[in-house]
């Protein structure tokens, strides 16, 4: 139930970043070919994690749980880095820059999740070293919420920069 609840939600997500990429094209902002491509590999990546499931931390790995993890760790590592591809474009408008700005805040918060992620990784790969300390799965949800935030907040971008284009022919917003 849980492996089959976490396939589906994986597989949607990349389908909803899709539909943010789409956005994004069809936006005022102009991102580069690299934000696309970075939103592609976390796009793919999630696709393809359910194909490949993981193995327990503690078992000996094996070459689908190997491919998962290494899926993953694209995935995550690509979204906060197109996410600064989406800042830097809402940063060219005056009024998003305040948005630019959290929406960095948010990769950071990406980035950050994903090293203390790796070094969670640390106790349960050393149990001999570091003790049985197995953390990963909680610092797993933190990592998950925080790309979701940051997924939430390239939408707002989207968003925003169409209510800048519509204001924009209305004589508004420049």
């Amino acid at each position: 139930m849980a492996r089959g609840l976490f396939n589906f939600s994986a597989v949607m997500t990349a389908f909803g970043s899709v539909g943010l990429m789409v956005g994004l094209r069809y936006s005022r902002l102009r991102v580069s070919k690299l934000t696309y491509a970075l939103m592609g590999l976390w796009c793919a990546g999630l696709v393809l994690l359910p194909t490949f499931p993981t193995d327990r931390l503690l078992a000996d790995l094996t070459v689908t749980g190997a491919v998962h993890r290494y899926l993953s760790l694209i995935a995550f590592i690509s979204l906060p880095l197109a996410g600064l591809g989406v800042a830097s474009a809402l940063a060219s408008k005056e009024k998003l820059r305040p948005l630019a700005q959290r929406l960095r805040v948010m990769c950071a918060a990406g980035s950050m999740s994903v090293l203390a992620l790796l070094l969670t990784h640390l106790p349960d790969l050393y149990p001999q070293k570091f003790g049985n300390l197995m953390i990963s799965g909680l610092v797993e949800r933190v990592l998950l919420v925080v790309d979701f935030g940051l997924l939430a907040t390239i939408a707002i971008g989207i968003l925003a920069t169409g209510r800048a284009a519509v204001s924009t022919v209305d004589g508004g917003l420049k």
